[in-house]
């Protein structure tokens, strides 16, 4: 039972990294991530992120607590300095190009994710 729970556990970890990979490499692309560090590294630090933000709160001593909107700071100061390019890119490029991939990929997302709901919801 234990070699089931960490294969599941490490499945877990190579899709999250597999999905991040992704995610970094559409945001390359559309220039809102800097593109001069390893993809490897970067959608490892993207996960270690998301997943340390998720969990750390269990962890920590009442001394140690913030509040929500601090996390969120926090996070965003982390995400910024790991994967914002030096340069913004303009409000044409933005508006023209980036909101669109954006949204095209949100929808695909809820796509999928509603799929799976209903998937689920028909499983015995």
């Amino acid at each position: 039972m234990l070699g089931k729970l960490t294969q599941s556990s490490v499945a877990q970890q190579n899709q999250q990294l597999t999905t991040a990979r992704e995610l970094i490499t559409l945001l390359r692309n559309l220039g809102l991530v800097r593109s001069d560090a390893d993809l490897a590294v970067q959608a490892y630090a993207f996960s270690a992120v998301v997943t340390g933000a998720a969990f750390v709160e269990q962890f920590l001593l009442d001394a140690g607590r913030v509040p929500l909107e601090a996390q969120a700071d926090a996070v965003a100061l982390l995400a910024r300095r790991a994967c914002e390019p030096d340069t913004p890119l303009d409000a044409a490029t933005l508006r023209d190009v980036v909101a669109p991939a954006m949204i095209q990929m949100l929808e695909q997302a809820c796509a999928f994710y509603e799929q799976q709901l209903r998937e689920r919801l028909v499983a015995p």
